[in-house]
């Protein structure tokens, strides 16, 4: 069985949510940490709905406007279900390095009980 480690996933998880943190800085000129808050709020499907990614560029009526808007709101929507999809994988990953180390503690017990008899 191969195993990957739990370090591994968090630093992944961070990464990206990090990564997100830098581009939403950078489309919607917030703060880095408004940018990670706003990327860890909506891959941990919590969705507070405090902070929406193109509400201060909504009032534009230019055409070019309107038209990076729009690849401003599918890039959005492409980071967050590739960084769903990736957060439930780590998350499954992490679980099962865990079910196996609980395993192998159980194991373990199991055969220094039998030890002392």
């Amino acid at each position: 069985m191969v195993t990957v480690p739990i370090t591994l996933c968090l630093t992944i998880m961070v990464g990206y949510i990090y990564g997100g943190a830098i581009l939403f800085s950078a489309w919607e000129d917030w703060d880095t940490l408004d940018g990670s808050y706003f990327c860890f709020i909506s891959l941990s499907t919590i969705g507070f709905g405090d902070i929406v990614p193109g509400d201060k560029t909504t009032g534009k009526s230019q055409d070019s406007g309107v038209k990076s808007l729009e690849l401003s709101f599918i890039l959005c929507a492409l980071y967050l279900m590739l960084g769903m999809a990736l957060i439930a994988m780590c998350f499954n990953l992490m679980q099962e390095e865990v079910v196996h180390k609980m395993r192998t503690c159980s194991d373990v017990l199991r055969r220094i009980g039998r030890c002392r008899r």
